[in-house]
């Protein structure tokens, strides 16, 4: 049976350990000074097998006084396994070392390797960083090595273990002389060495006979080691006759087939796994388990190494693995009961990942088929897109000749890893399917299901509201799609209304994803539903509780490992909503730049401008009007990159309104607002910004707002009190009913946005003279004061003409030229730019742009 090389499932502690020394290991501390001793530097151990690099590496860590991170390299590994078994490494050697990739979700491995870098730089301490890289190189995680290399922080010194000359360029330590190349003439025995191996073996170097079958080795270390213990046993080869073209592993047949026959059987059955501890061998040998055995044949590190240690992890010799590969031995093996007993060892320890494959070579696929139904899910929603398309291989497939479901799980499984044009071409290609075979019809429903997803990444909103819709209403006897499935899809469509400021759908929503009952309660359930309430609270204006309960789905992903598309995106823009509403700017500008960084890594758009949108309004708010500007152009500029047509313009759009609004450009706020959607911000402008609508207008579309809600209550009160400022009375009664129910709720940022009530706010504090009133005097006054000192409003404003003057200045054509084209004398054109500069405070034409420039007045 195939046996598949999926990623391994979890960090493994004998790849984060320095390989103890064989017994029989023969010292060489004179090699100890080749090693790089400075740092930052780079020591480069290269040889083909069998030069011993593994052990004198280990043998010199252990030597040596900085602690030393060791990684062993699995080429199954993929980018996430890569980066858990790195941050498993580091935590080995330094408990208290600050790098986790589950900290943040579904990180970039740039970004994890950025971070890895600034952890090593918070050790005061030096370090040695070994990264032991076995037989083939991995050329996802390859890549990720020449900017481990380039960043080296100062206190870390990295060995590199290779078989062959690594592609890396050197240069930064090379420049430095802080560069080390230990190579094959350096690792070759000595005579000394050599005669000590032979005695240890109990063979006469001195015989020139033996001497001579020696000499052949020339000095390599495994095949002086593998011919002198034959010799010792009286096993003489005739080595002219070995098979020259690989002699190590002619040599290791030799000695394995000399073994007795329970230790070849010993050894043939452990192969059948990459590395395990006592416990483990136990089970796969049975009765035939003896430690002392185990560590009989690790004692001289031709079959078996094992990790330093109180638990011990042994591992096949490579060169072994490859003799027994080769054998095709299957004597009394009986390798699927040994399989078996393996998968039921994992399962009851709660491990199922690691039980999967044992369970597909045990050939129990019923049991398979149930494990994985569950572990598919968990790792889909960890973001494991890689085990999934592994593990498809797996499943058992009722539509084996069309292969259906396990396309399904491939398309899962590039979705969660972000291949988002993978995933859709697939997805189409199963309604294809569907659409030939009215017995496969249900694969519309799956196809809408992924659609759905693919398209809110992308900020496409109306074509995955189509697309849930589909899949919820599907009809059909064969239901495809869980209620967890469904639960997600309307976690999706509540997200696209909150986008929105939708917020009695938002509401809706939720109620409908509460009334579906589930066969049975699976973690992801409750978290979908908290990431909802979160986003239903917001809607209706309970602060305080949307705060909370979003910081519960934030805990709940923590706890989980909720990843990739199914991380809390919309619990940290709740919360960091709330943050901006309870006046915790610092906070919430922390909670935005992790949001945008998540969203970015996993290429949710959507989420990503919404980040960018509420921090640009916080800047704005602020009075950094000059630092938003940028921030739009650079915006707009990354949504003009994308290959795909999307919704997002006005994500973009409303930030500038508010700035508009905030400069007093009307013209400019009057075209941005005929184009965006009806959102919370433009609804506020609308009502109570002079000069979009008139008086009349607006008391009368404030008069018709909702009062269900404790949101449309304050906002209601608000702007009725606004509207009514000719009528003292009624406007402060207004004011006070809107502050009572927000001081309640945690309603804060709303009043002080509202500039305009500011004396008459004052009047509120000073009737009512609560902590929360005066707070929000305090507040608004300061942002009212930091706004004009920002925009650097001019103590004397510009003419009509001298603007028209100033846009024509920025475009570099010449003074007479400008004169000429607005009919105006050079003297009158003196005039003018004499009292420009002069307003403007600057001494010349280039000085006067940019001074206009950063007061937004061109």
């Amino acid at each position: 049976m195939k046996k598949f090389e999926t990623a391994p499932p979890e960090p493994s502690i004998s790849r984060s350990l320095k390989p103890s020394l064989p017994a029989n290991f023969i010292s060489r501390p004179q090699l100890f000074n080749l090693f790089e001793k400075n740092v930052p530097g780079v020591t480069v151990v290269v040889a083909p097998a069998g030069y011993g690099k593994t052990s004198l590496v280990s043998e010199w860590a252990q030597s040596n006084e900085r602690p030393t991170i060791w990684l062993s390299m699995d080429p199954r590994d993929s980018i996430q396994s890569f980066f858990e078994q790195i941050a498993f490494s580091i935590r080995q050697a330094i408990p208290d070392f600050q790098f986790d990739p589950d900290s943040h979700i579904s990180k970039d491995p740039q970004v994890q390797m950025r971070e890895l870098i600034e952890a090593a730089r918070s050790v005061k301490q030096a370090i040695n960083f070994v990264i032991d890289k076995g037989t083939i190189d991995n050329p996802a995680v390859s890549k990720f090595g020449q900017v481990l290399i380039d960043n080296l922080p100062e206190n870390s010194h990295l060995v590199l273990i290779r078989r062959q000359t690594p592609e890396y360029s050197l240069n930064r330590y090379a420049s430095l002389g802080n560069y080390s190349l230990i190579n094959v003439e350096d690792l070759k025995l000595s005579e000394s060495e050599i005669a000590a191996i032979a005695k240890i073996n109990e063979v006469d170097f001195e015989d020139p006979k033996n001497r001579g079958l020696i000499e052949k080795c020339e000095g390599w270390p495994a095949a002086v080691q593998l011919l002198t213990r034959s010799m010792g046993r009286s096993q003489i080869l005739k080595f002219e006759q070995m098979d020259k073209s690989d002699p190590l592993i002619a040599l290791t047949q030799e000695v394995f087939k000399n073994l007795k026959q329970s230790e070849q059987s010993i050894l043939i059955r452990l192969s059948l796994v990459q590395s395990f501890d006592l416990e483990t061998a136990s089970i796969i040998l049975g009765q035939d388990f003896s430690e002392a055995d185990m560590n009989k044949l690790a004692s001289d590190g031709i079959f078996l190494t094992v990790t330093t240690g109180s638990n011990r992890i042994f591992k096949l010799n490579e060169l072994t693995r490859q003799v027994i590969t080769g054998l095709n031995d299957s004597r009394n093996l009986n390798s699927e009961a040994i399989h078996s007993r393996l998968a039921t060892y994992f399962l009851e320890k709660s491990e199922p990942s690691m039980a999967i494959e044992h369970l597909y070579l045990s050939k129990e696929f019923e049991k398979l088929q149930d494990v994985l139904r569950t572990s598919i899910r968990e790792m889909a929603i960890a973001g494991r897109g890689d085990l999934l398309i592994k593990w498809s291989d797996y499943i058992s497939d009722p539509t084996a000749h069309l292969g259906v479901m396990r396309k399904t799980i491939k398309i899962i499984g590039h979705l969660v890893n972000s291949e988002f044009d993978v995933a859709e071409a697939m997805a189409k290609e199963l309604d294809y399917i569907g659409q030939q075979d009215k017995a496969l019809q249900f694969l519309h429903q799956l196809s809408a299901m992924i659609l759905a997803h693919v398209y809110f990444t992308r900020g496409q909103f109306q074509r995955s509201l189509t697309k849930i819709d589909e899949a919820l209403n599907f009809e059909n006897p064969i239901e495809t799609i869980e209620v967890t499935d469904k639960i997600a899809l309307l976690r999706v469509k509540a997200s696209i209304h909150f986008i929105h400021d939708q917020h009695s759908e938002v509401v809706q929503t939720f109620k409908q994803a509460k009334l579906l009952e589930p066969s049975e309660i699976t973690v992801n359930i409750p978290y979908h539903l908290a990431c909802m309430n979160s986003m239903a609270l917001w809607a209706e204006g309970r602060i305080f509780e949307a705060a909370e309960q979003a910081n519960i789905a934030i805990t709940q992903a923590d706890t989980f490992g909720f990843a990739s598309i199914s991380a809390p995106f919309d619990a940290y823009l709740v919360l960091a909503r709330c943050q901006i509403e309870m006046l915790q700017s610092e906070l919430a500008t922390k909670t935005l730049k992790q949001l945008q960084e998540i969203s970015q890594t996993v290429q949710v758009w959507p989420w990503y401008f919404q980040a960018a949108d509420n921090s640009l309004r916080l800047e704005i708010s602020r009075g950094l009007i000059h630092q938003a500007v940028d921030v739009i152009k650079e915006l707009q500029t990354k949504q003009s990159s994308f290959s795909f047509t999307h919704e997002m313009e006005w994500m973009i759009d409303s930030s500038e309104i508010l700035l508009r609004s905030a400069i007093l450009d009307i013209p400019r706020l009057k075209d941005l607002m005929r184009r965006a959607p009806k959102i919370d911000l433009t609804r506020e402008i609308e009502i109570t910004f002079d000069g979009i609508s008139d008086l009349k207008e607006r008391k009368t579309s404030a008069e018709h707002l909702s009062e269900t809600t404790e949101r449309e209550r304050i906002e209601k009160f608000v702007y009725q009190s606004i509207l009514n400022n000719d009528n003292e009375t009624l406007a402060l009664q207004k004011l006070s009913d809107a502050l009572n129910v927000g001081a309640e709720v945690g309603f804060n940022d709303f009043f002080v946005r509202q500039k305009n009530l500011y004396p008459i706010l004052i009047k509120a504090a000073v009737a009512k003279p609560t902590a929360f009133r005066e707070n929000l005097v305090k507040v608004m006054g300061q942002r009212i004061s930091s706004k004009g000192d920002e925009q650097g409003s001019l103590g004397e404003k510009l003419t009509k003409r001298e603007v028209e003057i100033l846009k024509h200045l920025s475009t570099g054509v010449p003074i007479s030229a400008i004169s000429k084209k607005l009919h105006i004398s050079q003297n009158t054109m003196k005039t003018h730019l004499r009292n420009l500069y002069r307003k403007l405070d600057v001494d010349g034409r280039h000085s006067a742009v940019d001074q206009a420039r950063k007061l937004l007045l061109i």
